[in-house]
C-alpha cells in the first residue's frame, strides 16, 4: 500500500489538505467525492471513497420508532445507525463465510 503525507491547512475555523491531482487521478476520486477517513491508531489515517448504494427498506411504525429511538441513544442519525447495523452484519457474514472456509464441515457456534 503506497503512502502519502499530505500538508494540513488551516483557515479560520478549518482544518484542510488537498489531494494532489495525480492521486486523484490514479484513485479514480474526483471534487466532491464522499471520503471516509479511519483513524489507524499510530498517527496516520486511511483514506476511502464511500461508496453508496440505495436501497429502501420498509419499517412497520412499531420499528420504525425502535430503531429510531436507538439511533437516537447512539447519539446518530437513522441513515447513519442503519448504514452501521449493514456494516456489522455484513463484515459478521464474511467472517462466518471466512471460518467455513478455514474449517469445512466443522459445525456448531464458531
Amino acid at each position: 500500500m503506497k503512502q502519502h503525507t499530505l500538508q494540513i491547512k488551516e483557515t479560520p475555523g478549518e482544518l484542510y489538505f488537498e489531494l494532489p491531482d495525480d492521486i486523484l487521478d490514479n484513485l479514480g476520486w474526483e471534487a466532491g467525492d464522499e471520503l471516509s477517513f479511519e483513524d489507524k491508531g499510530n498517527g496516520t489515517f486511511m483514506i476511502t471513497k464511500v461508496k453508496m448504494v440505495d436501497i429502501e427498506l420498509e419499517f412497520s411504525d412499531e420499528e420504525l420508532f425502535k430503531y429510531m429511538k436507538h439511533a437516537h441513544e447512539q447519539g446518530c442519525s437513522l441513515n447513519e445507525w442503519v448504514n452501521n447495523i449493514l456494516k456489522r452484519a455484513l463484515f459478521e457474514d464474511k467472517l462466518d463465510d471466512l471460518y467455513d472456509q478455514k474449517y469445512p464441515g466443522v459445525t456448531g457456534d464458531h
